[in-house]
């Protein structure tokens, strides 16, 4: 080992920071929804006005992505569906 390396004493002094965690269930929350429910909402439920604001200026939208509502919308966005890569 380098000199940079922790003793042994080191480590067992370390005192570690206890957090909470939560699992991933592979679908957003509704927080991460929220924003882009709105984006839809403030575009009269129009994708094409939603595609034309500048938040997406030069994205390529997915040729199948086609959302029907807000709640689509957003999944697939936050989904991963509605851009190409």
């Amino acid at each position: 080992m380098g000199d940079n390396a922790p003793s042994a004493s080191d480590l067992e002094a370390a005192k570690l920071n206890k957090v909470t965690t939560s699992e991933a269930t592979g679908e957003p929350s509704e927080e991460e929804m929220a924003g882009f429910k709105k984006i839809w909402d403030d575009a009269d439920g129009d994708f094409e006005t939603v595609k034309g604001l500048d938040a997406f200026k030069g994205s390529k939208w997915h040729h199948n992505f086609e959302p029907k509502s807000a709640e689509d919308f957003a999944k697939g966005v936050l989904k991963g569906l509605a851009f190409e890569d």
